[in-house]
């Protein structure tokens, strides 16, 4: 049996053997034929859409359906010949002498007039043809000698005059399907295995080409630049030849780097070589803005790591190396002896981790020379404490972490750290939201019951309204001067965020007096309210974003659906006054009065990106968004809460997300309670993400059912606020649910009017992948 799809994608052929067996002058004769099927993208199916005798295999099918090849084999005489049918009348039109063993690739001309197949010359070792046929005659029309090894794939290019051609010496040739000249130079290179698929991109002005060694390659043909992608589920990772890359979030996880047999994780050199601006350029994809974008980001990260531009450049042998020679216990503590060497630069600073918890904050402690040799006392946590020692050297490159693993440490009970920001009123009065100051408060009085079951106590602190300044966020950090190790803390903010303008699109929370034209000064910078988790002492911190694009965007999302395109009120919804979390005001004033022009900038939603890793390892939070990047947050006037709000208030205060009935909500049963309840309240219109997780740190948080009431109770901030009835008492919404009415646009950074698909290299080889897939030549199954 075989199969071969049409490169159009809508039509595919299938070959089904039927063996029998005859007696014949008393002797058993086996014979075979090959039923030839026709299927359609209706899924209809044509079961004998032409008979052939003897074995074969299918070859290629015309992009209308109409012609198709096979390969039909002559055991005795060891060759095979091309047969062309006509399935529209189940007929054979041709059958095309090869006189060679091995047919290993062929396709039609997009317009079906042509046919084009490879086979090995008669009497050569090897060396490969194509041969180009009429299909209405028959003939040969033309013979291309490439003097090569076999071609296992082979592809027109849309407009029919070009032949891309997949060998297997590892290039890719493309040839003039009119004159039979090859139009490459130099051949297109870097697969390590057979190429054994190849597309154009509709403008004819790339190639996709798939190897055995697992990797797809974008070609650039009129320049010869290339990148290679690799993925596993929705984690992808593009690179070039000479180590740049560009990648999802954890991306990185799908590849390491190596000098000789030493290894690297990506994210060690990632200082230099994440760029995806310069991957971008070298391809002739993306916007210049795209473009300017992404080179500001690699100047942040250098910017923060306090790394000189020219200074970062720096090949795999030349990372600086750790190592941890002695280690001295100290009743709860060990005492840790590393060495640290600078190999191609001197050292920066270096950094020990617990748990991926970064001890001395994101950047770590300054160092100099090319060695050193230091002792940092290291206090060990209840469970496991997982101990690693890293270097930064001037260049931008980091060691591999040395790392140990000391015996598990007993449970030790500690305290509860809770601080909220909230702004529902702000001092624009156009910006104002409904509830985000209450979940804050919810959260936290909620909170304050598990003191005694779970944690010795539990302090909070919650800035509401015109409480939540710049000054109130930076100086917030105190509050937390006092907690241990052994204290667990949880940090929740609420309310708008927004991005700036201009290239960097910073992101912003705003506080109550923000003033959209003074961003720096009147809203805190997102890394400012990261800084409040860094450098302190507790290791188990949760922090809870519901704020517009939030979190990661994920992949194949509408792009009406970006924020400010139009938020729906949801079907079935508009009486409980379901609505998103935006104001149009906040919008207009960012994109009219500080821009009086405001395009669509996608990039600024799309976030799932590794450029948006901080390569200083943050704080080591897990940190559970509202909302994907591209989506909007939504609140609930029967629930006088966000959505993303109601539901940690239910799983904290009910046994809903505790699974194992063992009395306690884990940080993994939160989160995933989260993620699975909120798109039901929103006919799937917002799902939550863990932007990032730290999976060495296990901590949760008990079941507090007596504090239900304090989850469905109105807002006690206003006087004569009465209690709601329990979340769960509405009737739940079907996740698919259609919108009815459309209400005005907004969101928290932009005012787009329209969409606008953006080429980058993803989303290059994205659109190019189902042309692979369609084109791929003559399977065996």
């Amino acid at each position: 049996a075989g199969l071969a799809v049409a490169a159009s994608g809508r039509r595919a052929l299938t070959v089904t053997t039927r063996v029998t067996q005859q007696m014949v002058g008393g002797k058993p004769v086996v014979q075979s034929e090959l039923d030839l099927g026709l299927w359609g993208d209706d899924k209809s199916i044509t079961p004998k859409a032409a008979v052939q005798k003897d074995y074969g295999r299918p070859l290629a099918i015309s992009g209308d359906g109409r012609f198709a090849a096979t390969s039909r084999m002559d055991a005795s005489a060891r060759k095979q010949d091309v047969m062309l049918w006509d399935l529209s009348r189940g007929t054979l039109l041709h059958a095309i002498a090869a006189d060679t063993l091995h047919i290993w690739s062929a396709a039609f001309s997009p317009d079906g007039k042509t046919f084009a197949f490879n086979d090995i010359v008669p009497g050569t070792f090897g060396d490969s043809r194509i041969r180009i046929i009429d299909v209405a005659g028959g003939n040969v029309v033309r013979t291309i000698k490439g003097g090569f090894s076999a071609a296992y794939a082979m592809t027109f290019s849309d407009d029919g005059k070009r032949i891309a051609a997949g060998y297997g010496d590892r290039v890719t040739r493309i040839w003039s399907a009119d004159t039979g000249a090859l139009l490459t130079t130099r051949p297109l290179e870097g697969h390590t295995q057979y190429v054994r698929a190849t597309a154009f991109s509709p403008d004819g002005k790339y190639l996709l080409t798939g190897s055995e060694d697992g990797t797809l390659r974008l070609h650039r043909i009129d320049n010869g630049a290339a990148v290679s992608l690799i993925a596993r589920g929705d984690d992808w990772l593009v690179y070039s030849d000479d180590g740049y890359f560009d990648a999802s979030r954890k991306g990185g996880s799908l590849v390491a780097a190596t000098s000789g047999l030493r290894p690297f994780r990506v994210d060690q050199l990632a200082v230099r070589n994440n760029r995806p601006d310069l991957l971008l350029s070298r391809m002739g994809l993306g916007t210049p803005e795209l473009i300017e974008h992404y080179r500001l980001r690699y100047e942040r990260r250098l910017k923060k790591l306090n790394i000189k531009s020219d200074a970062a450049d720096v090949s795999f042998e030349k990372a600086p190396a750790a190592k941890i020679t002695g280690v001295v216990e100290k009743g709860g503590a060990l005492d840790v002896t590393f060495d640290i060497e600078g190999i191609g630069a001197d050292l920066l600073r270096y950094n020990v981790f617990v748990n991926d918890v970064p001890l001395f904050g994101a950047l770590g402690k300054e160092t100099s020379g090319r060695q050193q040799r230091i002792t940092e006392r290291v206090l060990l946590g209840e469970g496991r404490n997982k101990i690693e020692v890293s270097a930064l050297d001037a260049a931008g490159a980091e060691s591999l972490r040395a790392f140990i693993a000391p015996p598990p440490q007993p449970k030790r009970p500690g305290d509860l750290y809770y601080l909220g920001f909230g702004v529902s009123k702000y001092k624009n009065p156009k910006y104002n939201l409904g509830y985000p100051h209450k979940d804050v408060l919810d959260v936290g009085e909620v909170l304050k019951s598990a003191k005694g079951q779970f944690f010795r106590d539990v302090h909070v602190a919650a800035f509401v309204n015109e409480q939540v300044t710049v000054d109130a966020v930076r100086g917030a950090k105190e509050f937390l001067s006092r907690a241990s190790i052994h204290d667990t803390v949880v940090l929740f903010v609420a309310g708008h965020g927004l991005h700036a303008p201009g290239p960097a699109a910073d992101y912003y929370f705003a506080t109550h007096e923000t003033d959209v034209k003074h961003l720096p000064e009147t809203a805190a910078r997102f890394e400012v309210i990261e800084d409040i988790l860094q450098g302190i002492a507790p290791r188990k911190k949760l922090f809870l974003m519901d704020t517009c694009e939030s979190g990661e965007a994920a992949d194949g999302e509408d792009q009406d659906e970006k924020p400010g395109a139009g938020m729906l009120a949801l079907g079935g919804a508009e009486g409980r006054g379901l609505r998103a979390r935006t104001t149009r005001a906040l919008s207009l004033d960012v994109g009219v009065e500080v821009q009086e022009t405001a395009p669509f900038r996608a990039h600024v939603f799309d976030r799932d990106r590794y450029v948006y890793n901080d390569l200083s390892r943050r704080s080591g939070a897990v940190v559970l968004s509202s909302s994907r990047g591209s989506e909007l947050s939504y609140e609930l006037d029967e629930l006088q809460n966000g959505v993303f709000s109601e539901a940690i208030l239910i799983a904290l205060t009910s046994d809903r997300a505790d699974i194992d009935n063992d009395g306690q909500v884990s940080v993994d049963e939160l989160r995933d309670f989260v993620i699975s309840e909120v798109p039901k309240r929103t006919w799937n219109r917002q799902h939550p993400t863990v932007d990032r997780d730290n999976l060495e740190v296990q901590f949760g948080f008990p079941v507090m059912a007596d504090a239900a009431s304090i989850a469905t109770r109105g807002d006690p901030t206003e006087a004569g606020s009465r209690s709601r009835g329990i979340a769960s008492s509405a009737p739940e919404p079907s996740p698919n649910a259609p919108p009815k009415t459309q209400v005005p646009p907004g969101c928290g950074c932009e005012l787009p009017q329209e969409s606008h698909f953006k080429w980058d290299i993803a989303g290059a080889i994205a659109a190019l992948l189902g042309l692979t897939a369609a084109r791929r030549r003559s399977r065996r199954t």
